[in-house]
């Protein structure tokens, strides 16, 4: 008998907690095989927690977890990122933790698309002369043709790298391994940003935040690309320097920006990005769908448990806490 823990973050939308009958319908095993629990985050039960396989959730208190469950033998994380509970030194010796990678990538792909096509029709700088109601006409050339670089090609990175290809635009990569992936003309290292941030005309970063992320983007990066370029941070908030990317877009070093993902969520009245020329805010949801984003997370996990009970040691989505994704 397996038994599963399910948390769901309390207050969070709807569109992301499991059911009862979300979970059945994505694992489909007898009741006699696996129990479910389900509860949510701040009316936990801590019993059958304490007698939890499995744990399900996102947003989750690992102190909880190290203190009061320790059978687990696998953690799923319903989201993508995975910072906040790195090093990972809280799980009970021998589990496992996988996240929920690649659901997103239908809608990440029609973001990225609309993103690029607003940038290049210069659409940040038509709303900002909205607000004051000028009437300046900008003309732009088609995007065919012109270049984009793609920091981070996981799922994400390579959907967002797709949905550049259909567009027309000559497509370059960043990876940590620098291996070549379809789609993508040329591929990089990391350590060869600064130099191939000097010839694109839009930068979308898609990459985890990692130590050798955090503050990837700042301003002696960004005064080393072309004037006018654009910028997509679809990645997390603290990837990018955002005091150095409104200074930039400020002084036209920068010329439009699409930023999904901030260092605050949800961003307080008083921040700064909210005023900033040329820049558009979406409320980090570049990845997200209304519905059927937890029967796929749940889908991974049923995966995962089938592997589990087969006695196979590789699991789907497996974090590397070295790696930090």
């Amino acid at each position: 008998m397996m038994h599963v823990y399910v948390e769901n973050q309390a207050g969070r939308a709807a569109t992301y907690s499991i059911t009862p009958e979300v979970f059945r319908c994505a694992l489909p095993m007898p009741e006699t095989e696996v129990t479910v629990t389900i509860h949510d985050s701040d009316r936990p039960d801590l019993d059958a927690l304490a007698r939890a396989d499995v744990f399900v959730g996102s947003g989750f208190d690992v102190e909880r977890l190290r203190r009061g469950a320790p059978r687990l033998k696998l953690v799923h994380c319903t989201s993508a990122g995975v910072e906040r509970y790195l090093p990972l030194d809280w799980l009970p010796q021998g589990a496992k933790f996988t996240n929920s990678s690649g659901i997103h990538v239908q809608k990440a792909r029609e973001y990225a698309a609309m993103a690029l096509l607003m940038l290049n029709s210069e659409m940040p700088f038509l709303i900002s002369n909205q607000r004051e109601k000028r009437w300046s006409p900008r003309l732009t050339p088609p995007i065919e043709g012109q270049r984009v670089l793609v920091v981070g090609l996981g799922r994400l990175g390579c959907a967002v790298a797709s949905a550049a290809g259909a567009l027309g635009l000559k497509v370059e990569g960043i990876s940590r391994h620098g291996r070549s992936v379809d789609g993508v003309a040329e591929v990089s290292r990391i350590d060869a940003l600064a130099e191939r941030i000097q010839v694109c005309d839009f930068l979308i970063l898609c990459c985890p935040l990692t130590k050798e992320t955090r503050g990837l983007l700042h301003a002696g990066l960004i005064g080393s690309m072309k004037r006018g370029a654009g910028i997509v941070n679809m990645a997390r908030g603290q990837v990018v320097v955002t005091a150095d990317v409104i200074e930039a877009l400020k002084s036209g070093q920068l010329g439009g920006a699409v930023l999904d993902v901030f260092d605050t969520e949800p961003l307080p009245p008083e921040a700064a990005v909210w005023d900033v020329p040329n820049l558009i805010v979406t409320p980090h949801v570049s990845c997200d769908m209304p519905t059927g984003y937890t029967g796929k997370s749940m889908k991974i996990l049923a995966r995962n448990l089938a592997r589990l009970r087969a006695g196979e040691q590789e699991l789907e989505n497996e974090v590397d806490p070295e790696l930090g994704y």
